[in-house]
């Protein structure tokens, strides 16, 4: 997906877990968003609702890597696993491309309960949690393109709306 906005403030965005909660529709509430400057290590709590039940997910930031001191190409990526009902991992990356930014998530993730688990991964909660991401990419682009509208940066050009997301997923050993 491409935003209108430069990369440092995508990051910025992105990187505040409060965010998700403005952005996730099934995201009712973060708490315990302990942040630190280097990001690593960073873990939040999400809570949410997935077909009407309420879901208490763990978040940790596992690593981060800025662009390389003197490129021109400034890329960013932003790892974090989650477990509770769900288990798996968040790729964020973001490009910047002069005043704009292509943003990617992938996702893959476990529904625990075995084979129960795996029967509703298949006729519900995928299909849920790839909507709930989609929209919230969606609805990332639209506050960010407003808060550039109101600041030093804002370009004036509607933004693509091709999106990239990958949502995987993976059958659990038994």
């Amino acid at each position: 997906m491409t935003i209108e906005a430069p990369v440092e403030k995508v990051l910025e965005f992105v990187d505040d877990p409060e965010n998700l909660a403005k952005c996730a529709p099934m995201v009712e509430r973060v708490v315990e968003a302990g942040r630190r400057e280097r990001r690593v290590s960073d873990a939040f709590r999400v809570i949410y609702r997935v077909l009407g039940m309420p879901v208490t997910e763990e978040f940790r930031v596992t690593g981060f890597e800025p662009p390389r001191r003197h490129t021109p190409h400034r890329r960013f990526q932003l790892w974090q696993t989650f477990h509770g009902r769900l288990r798996g991992t968040l790729t964020w990356t973001l490009e910047a491309e002069g005043n704009q930014t292509y943003a990617s998530l992938d996702a893959a993730y476990q529904l625990t309960g075995g084979v129960l688990g795996r029967a509703l991964d298949a006729l519900f909660v995928e299909r849920a949690i790839q909507t709930d991401v989609d929209q919230m990419l969606e609805n990332m682009k639209r506050q960010l393109a407003h808060q550039t509208i109101k600041g030093p940066l804002a370009t004036g050009h509607p933004g693509s709306t091709a999106t990239s997301t990958t949502l995987k997923s993976e059958a659990p050993d038994l």
